[in-house]
């Protein structure tokens, strides 16, 4: 499977709320990346597993790890290899502030409306297929 179809296959589980297997899947591909790519791809990782973390009542887990996938993916904004990573950061950051006043009061409720979608539209001016993407493609 090319990289693209990789990455394709990974916005299409997260999006259909399948964040443990989108985590794997990324995670495959972050382990042959370098560069931005890596970095990018570690955010989708941890802000997957925030998603997750947020579903499953671990609200602690899923604040870390959205406060780290945040961080990661704020430095790719407005967008990167065709993700609208804008409005993805726009999104996570009002489940992560969900998860915090939860944290706060003691009575974290996971809402699924919280959970934002990848809009992801492939920009075909970068190459996805190559393994070393170290450049920043906005």
């Amino acid at each position: 499977m090319s990289y693209r179809e990789q990455f394709e296959l990974g916005v299409a589980e997260f999006n259909r709320g399948e964040f443990f297997e989108c985590h794997d899947t990324f995670e495959e591909l972050w382990m042959d990346s370098r560069g931005d790519r890596k970095v990018f791809l570690q955010g989708l990782i941890q802000s997957a597993v925030g998603v997750f973390h947020s579903m499953s009542g671990n609200p602690r887990g899923a604040f870390s790890q959205l406060s780290r996938g945040l961080e990661k993916l704020s430095a790719y904004r407005p967008s990167f290899e065709g993700v609208d990573v804008e409005a993805l950061n726009r999104g996570l950051e009002r489940l992560r502030d969900a998860v915090a006043l939860g944290l706060d009061t003691g009575d974290f409720q996971f809402d699924p409306a919280l959970v934002p979608g990848i809009d992801y539209r492939p920009d075909p001016s970068i190459s996805p297929d190559s393994d070393d993407s170290g450049s920043r493609g906005a």
